[in-house]
């Protein structure tokens, strides 16, 4: 890729959770920090992340990606008085969702303070704190390899 950005891999000897590995990152890091996750590919523009994050003032930046869920049966709806209201054949459900790729400021580190943090843990923290928290929603493609199905669907597509 031509973007500038510095990439630096982190590795943990025992699970550490994704916000609890940051710990081991060295004091003088610069921000913002972009954070992906070990089972994530995606063609995330970075360079663009990291120019919503700084020119959005955010603390952590969460990046969304859309997913969608079949349902495979007709969906019913009906009142309090158990009353058909009415029905919708097979739909499809679309959410944004967490993609596993983040923007931090290194100040926001500071509220790591555990060996076996998350992601979720540090944002809801942060947002507790009043912390900004933006969202990029991602538009590109993005996949998750976190089950082994995924993993050999991607294998399959590679070939």
């Amino acid at each position: 890729r031509k973007s500038k950005v510095k990439v630096s891999i982190l590795t943990e000897k025992k699970p550490m959770g994704t916000a609890g590995s940051l710990s081991l990152l060295p004091p003088d890091i610069s921000s913002p920090i972009t954070v992906i996750n070990g089972d994530v590919i995606s063609e995330i523009d970075l360079d663009a992340l990291s120019n919503f994050h700084i020119e959005n003032n955010n603390a952590i930046t969460l990046c969304a990606a859309t997913y969608k869920i079949k349902i495979p049966f007709g969906v019913i709806s009906f009142n309090e008085d158990n009353e058909y209201k009415g029905m919708e054949e097979k739909p499809v459900i679309n959410k944004y969702i967490l993609s596993g790729i983040y923007s931090l400021e290194k100040d926001i580190l500071h509220l790591i303070n555990k060996r076996n943090f998350s992601m979720p843990d540090l944002i809801i923290k942060a947002d507790s704190l009043g912390k900004k928290i933006g969202i990029f929603p991602i538009y590109e493609s993005w996949k998750d390899l976190g089950s082994i199905k995924e993993l050999n669907l991607a294998k399959k597509n590679a070939n």
